[in-house]
This record gives C-alpha cells, structure tokens and sequence, in this order.
C-alpha cells in the first residue's frame, strides 16, 4: 500500500514539475498556432471587419501568388546553401574532433569555440568604452555633456546598469 501512495506522489510531482513547460509551451506555441490557422481562412487587414473566405486565401496562395512563389525558391535556395553545407561541416568536424586518433582535441576545440568567447569579450569592450565613467572617454557621457548632463557612472548604479544591460541584449 506504501509504495502505491509514492508512486502517486511522484506522479503528482512530475504534474507539477512540468505544468509551467506545458502552460508555457501551450501559451505561446499552441494558442498562437491556432489563432493563426483561423485567421487564415478570413480576408482581414489587421484591423476591422473579418470576412471569411474559407480555402480561397489557401488557393490564391498555392496557384496565382507570384511573391509567394518567389519567396518560397529564396528560402529554399538560402536552406540549401546556407544551413546544408554549415551543417555538414560541423557534422564532420564534430566527428573527426571526437576520433579517438586526433591529437590536440582541446586545442582544435578551443579553437573552433573562440568565435563564441571573442565576440563577448568584443562586445563588453565596445559597451565599456560607450558607458565609460570618464566624460572624455565614455561616448554616452559625451553626448549627455553636449546638453549640459553631469557624467553617470553607468555601471555602479543598478538603474543605469538595467539600462546598459537592456542595450546589450538588444
């Protein structure tokens, strides 16, 4: 009887673990899928009145749309010479960096995720020198001195640092 009251435990735990995925993922994924799909069979603007129209947006699409017809051949001409070949390479070069005869494994691995660590590191230099605490350095301060502002020093204060940190992730 015992382990019948754990087993529903640790399913109502896995319930619970993973309701925020689900609501989420319905949130997001599901609802605004659905919401697409019956947008599609309505003639609408974006604002006013829907007018349904069935399959005929379907129609009009698959057989007389020339942009349509055109932007389809660009994506799938940018898939294959872009995502196809960078795709098998890293599929090669991950195979042959996990062969057991190649030497120098962390050095090639360090090499080929140095783009990763660089374009960081480049991008917190540019941010620094933006935000620079010294009028003459900081072009941020510059520019605030231009209209007569006193120099902030961005990163010590965690209202200016919020502002920084939203600049960066954008």
């Amino acid at each position: 009887m015992q382990s019948t009251g754990r087993r529903k435990k640790a399913q109502m735990d896995v319930f619970v673990l993973l309701a925020p995925v689900v609501i989420v993922f319905v949130a997001f994924t599901i609802v605004p899928f659905l919401i697409s799909l019956i947008i599609s069979f309505f003639k609408y603007t974006g604002y006013g009145k829907m007018e349904f129209v069935g399959l005929n947006n379907y129609i009009i699409t698959l057989t007389g749309d020339a942009n349509f017809t055109r932007s389809t051949i660009a994506t799938l001409l940018i898939f294959l010479v872009s995502v196809v070949p960078q795709n098998l390479i890293a599929l090669v070069l991950a195979l042959i960096l996990n062969n057991r005869f190649i030497k120098l494994k962390g050095l090639f691995r360090a090499v080929f995720f140095m783009p990763y660590i660089t374009s960081g590191i480049s991008l917190a230099i540019v941010f620094m020198g933006i935000f620079s605490v010294k009028e003459i350095y900081g072009i941020a301060n510059y520019m605030g001195s231009l209209f007569g502002l006193e120099p902030i020093n961005w990163f010590a204060n965690a209202d200016t640092m919020y502002i920084v940190i939203g600049l960066i992730l954008n």
